[in-house]
């Protein structure tokens, strides 16, 4: 059993930025859970099966390593329902208590497995605006009402001169290239319009 004291505003922003990713309509049940974790930081995990979002927050905690299901919009409520600066969040075996609140819990093992396929020599640094530019400079050539998967995403490339953004409808195409100093070969990922979105929010 762990307990663990967070900003409030911090936990309140983490949530609010699992709830852009988590998929309430699916029918999945699975997908309206997010996975806490604690290892030295609380992190907030949720998924649509198309993009994941990891949000880190810091703690009062220095060594620990336990993870649950909750679900998302039960934890936010639990968090709003709170009126202190920070909030106790506490793992027992079946439940996740945040400050008085009981939160019924499930196995971590359950939360969905993706392969976070960049390591980190797939790395370039480029500035929130530019990234925030490209894609939505990219996503205005996209089609997201198109059965075909990929007129509806971005592609966007790590490259020995940076990175690269391409979309297309089939009629349009824009691309972006943004230079820096990254040196290592080229890797590519389609990156789904929701994606896309959540990027550029954050941006």
């Amino acid at each position: 059993m762990s307990k663990v004291m967070v900003v409030r505003k911090d936990i309140v922003n983490a949530v609010r930025i699992a709830e852009k990713t988590a998929d309430h309509r699916n029918t999945h049940d699975i997908l309206r859970n997010c996975k806490l974790s604690i290892k030295v930081r609380l992190t907030i995990e949720s998924t649509d099966f198309e993009s994941v979002s990891k949000t880190e927050v810091a703690t009062d905690i220095e060594v620990a390593d336990e993870s649950r299901l909750v679900n998302l919009r039960q934890l936010k409520t639990a968090i709003a329902s709170s009126r202190n600066s920070a909030c106790r969040i506490e793992f027992t075996a079946d439940k996740v208590i945040v400050d008085s609140t009981e939160l019924q819990s499930l196995e971590a093992n359950q939360f969905p497995s993706y392969l976070e396929s960049c390591t980190v020599g797939d790395m370039c640094s480029v500035s929130a605006a530019q990234l925030s530019d490209a894609l939505s400079y990219c996503a205005l050539a996209t089609d997201e009402f198109n059965s075909r998967y990929a007129l509806g995403a971005i592609a966007l490339g790590l490259h020995p001169f940076g990175l690269e953004a391409v979309a297309t409808d089939g009629r349009r195409l824009h691309y972006v290239k943004i230079g820096s100093d990254r040196i290592a070969e080229s890797v590519s990922e389609l990156l789904p319009k929701h994606a896309v979105k959540l990027i550029v929010d954050a941006c």
